[in-house]
C-alpha cells in the first residue's frame, strides 16, 4: 500500500470519528433542529412576501414572520400542551379521591345507549369483565398521565431551552440560509 493510500484511509477514518463526536453532541438537540426546520419550511412563504413589503430588509421580515409562527403555532400548540396534562393530573387526582368511579361511568353509558348492552351480548362478551377491565384502563390511564405530568413538570428548563433554540434557529434559517437555496 502506497504513503498516499494509508493517508487517505486515515483521514477518512478521522473524519468519521469527528462526525461521530459532533452527531453524539448534537443528540440532545436533534428535536429542536427538526422543529426549526419545520417553521422555516411553513412560513417561509410568508417570509419572503414580507421581504418583498419590507425592501428587502431580511432581519426585519425573519422576525415579523418568527412572531407570526409563534402566535399561530408555538403558543396554541404550548397551551394546548399544558391543558391536556393538567386535565389529566385533575382527571387522577378524581380518580383517586373516588370523586368519578370508571364502573359507574360505564353503566351509564349502557343504560343511555341500551344497544351495546345487546350487541355485547351477541358478540359474547361479559359486560361484566368489559366494565371491570374498562374502569382498571381508566384508572391506569390516569396514573399513566399523573407521572407525565410530574416528569413534564421536572422537564420545563429542558423544554423551554429547546423552545429558545428553536426559535433562534428558525430566525436564522428565515433569514440566511433559505435565501441562498431559493
Amino acid at each position: 500500500m502506497s504513503k498516499q493510500t494509508v493517508e487517505y484511509r486515515a483521514f477518512i477514518f478521522v473524519l468519521a470519528l469527528i462526525t461521530l463526536a459532533f452527531l453524539t453532541i448534537l443528540q440532545p438537540f436533534w428535536s429542536s433542529i427538526f422543529w426549526a426546520c419545520v417553521m422555516t419550511l411553513l412560513f417561509f412563504p410568508l417570509q419572503r412576501r414580507l421581504l418583498a413589503r419590507l425592501d428587502g430588509r431580511e432581519s426585519l421580515a425573519a422576525l415579523l414572520t418568527l412572531l407570526v409562527g409563534v402566535f399561530l403555532v408555538v403558543i396554541p400548540v404550548t397551551v394546548i400542551a399544558f391543558a391536556f396534562v393538567a386535565e389529566g393530573a385533575q382527571l387522577y387526582e378524581l380518580i383517586e379521591n373516588q370523586e368519578i368511579n370508571p364502573a359507574q361511568f360505564f353503566q351509564r353509558i349502557g343504560n343511555a345507549v341500551p344497544v351495546i348492552p345487546d350487541i355485547l351480548q351477541r358478540l359474547d362478551i361479559d359486560v361484566s369483565n368489559l366494565r371491570a377491565y374498562l374502569s382498571d384502563s381508566a384508572i391506569t390511564l390516569s396514573r399513566l398521565l399523573s407521572q407525565e405530568a410530574i416528569s413534564f413538570g421536572r422537564n420545563t428548563v429542558s423544554f423551554t431551552v429547546g423552545l429558545v433554540l428553536m426559535l433562534y434557529l428558525t430566525f436564522f434559517l428565515l433569514r440566511d440560509v433559505l435565501k441562498r437555496l431559493f
